[in-house]
């Protein structure tokens, strides 16, 4: 054997190389697999093999797969009850700002183009005009249907409204009911439709 000062020749290297292939030891590349790896570095292999990692990844999608009714499902019930609240709040705000504006507001409601809208009583013409801007209307969701037989709620400028009653449901069959009643303090809210019956 040749070895220099610094440690052995390159062609003993490479004769080593050879001799660690043929025993199975080395790969072709000169990277020492795993085992051979283990062996030499006198260090027990950790880590996770292939089929462990497939069997976590399919009882993670099995038990996502399982649940995922629940969320959607949980989904529609927060979706309903935030357009709900949305639409009180909206409601809300259009008596206080006839009361501060001095002036008749309505709140319109079309069902089945789901959406609801401000409108001012014009002093001059006597006509209600669709109010523009941020606080004009909304659309509600898709997956929320409405149900009404007063699309329109009068908000008078003493802080009365005229009565109404709307219904709200999901895909889920939840329901909802907005009621706006008269000459109440707090004459618009929400009641669970299991809680009115």
């Amino acid at each position: 054997m040749a070895f220099s000062k610094k440690g052995p020749a390159p062609l003993e290297i490479k004769r080593r190389r050879c001799l660690a292939v043929a025993r199975g030891n080395l790969s072709l590349s000169g990277l020492a697999p795993l085992e051979a790896a283990g062996r030499l570095s006198g260090k027990p292999l950790t880590g996770f093999t292939l089929i462990e990692l497939l069997v976590v990844v399919l009882i993670i999608s099995i038990t996502l797969g399982l649940s995922m009714p629940l969320f959607r499902k949980t989904f529609y019930s927060i979706q309903l009850s935030l357009c709900a609240e949305d639409m009180v709040s909206y409601m809300r705000y259009v008596r206080e700002r006839a009361v501060v504006e001095n002036t008749l507001m309505r709140f319109t409601l079309d069902a089945k183009g789901k959406e609801y809208w401000l409108s001012r009583k014009d002093s001059e013409s006597g006509e209600f005009i669709r109010v523009k801007g941020k606080y004009g209307g909304y659309v509600l969701s898709d997956d929320v249907e409405i149900e009404s037989q007063d699309s329109i709620v009068d908000f008078y400028p003493d802080g009365t409204v005229s009565s109404a009653e709307i219904i709200m449901s999901n895909p889920n069959k939840k329901r909802l009911v907005i009621s706006v009643k008269q000459n109440q303090s707090n004459s618009i809210q929400i009641i669970d439709n299991e809680e009115a019956e």
